[in-house]
């Protein structure tokens, strides 16, 4: 009998286990081995991917916002029972997306093909998630690598293309059954975090001040230039050469 249910204990247990990977905890390496154990348990029951889904969600967001209760009970004024009930409901809402997701990928996708797939509904989740009745856009998964070089990519594709690059790397990890696919999942995983150190050492922005003080800087050089020659006004401008 437990062994029945024991993916579906797993699936509660990686989702409940993914709040470790968000601030402040800032436990980030644990994002991908949970939600590539969720996406095996997936896989595992394959009839039943929508429930799956729904099992991930409900642990990922019943750990995840558990704070929600405690601002309706403190600021809100309800009894504490109304304010969990509240809590349970929107995680059983939120909890529909990743459902969604990976119940759309097992319908029109074998397995082989989830590497592919599945970042593609998880995405478009995530999107409807965070519009979706006013959005609610916590804890996506992008959010989880502030801390780690997968964060490099954030100039360039955002925190939307880190949450489809953790579920690229998640699946074939969930999809491991020989040494070849293992090699495989840890090459994909060091290129993708390699290119992301790579990329954290540049600096994509410049702040305003450091732009003024710049163009400070060269006008000052091209006054030098001209000497005692040049005569200029108060606010900078030339207004002759002798």
């Amino acid at each position: 009998m437990l062994k029945r249910f024991t993916p579906h204990l797993l699936l509660l247990l990686s989702g409940a286990s993914l709040t470790l990977a968000f601030a402040p905890f800032n436990m980030w390496l644990l994002t991908i081995p949970a939600l590539a154990l969720a996406i095996r348990q997936v896989i595992k029951l394959k009839h039943r991917p929508f429930l799956a889904g729904w099992l991930f969600g409900a642990g990922w967001f019943g750990a995840g916002i558990s704070w929600v209760h405690v601002s309706i009970a403190d600021f809100g004024g309800l009894p504490i029972a109304a304010s969990i009930g509240i809590m349970a409901l929107l995680c059983g809402y939120l909890s529909l997306y990743p459902a969604l997701a990976t119940k759309l990928t097992a319908k029109y996708f074998s397995p082989h093909l989830w590497p592919m797939a599945l970042p593609l509904f998880w995405v478009a989740a995530e999107w409807l998630r965070s519009w979706m009745l006013t959005g609610f856009p916590w804890l996506s998964l992008g959010y989880s690598q502030l801390e780690s070089p997968l964060s490099g990519f954030a100039p360039i594709i955002g925190e939307t293309g880190i949450s489809a690059l953790i579920v690229i790397s998640a699946t074939l990890f969930a999809l491991i059954h020989n040494k070849r696919t293992f090699a495989n999942a840890m090459l994909v995983a060091l290129c993708l975090f390699t290119s992301g150190y790579l990329l954290k050492q540049h600096t994509w922005v410049t702040s305003q001040k450091n732009l003024l003080s710049r163009h400070g800087s060269r006008q000052h050089r091209a006054k030098s230039a001209m000497g005692a020659r040049a005569r200029w006004s108060n606010h900078g401008h030339l207004l002759e050469i002798n």
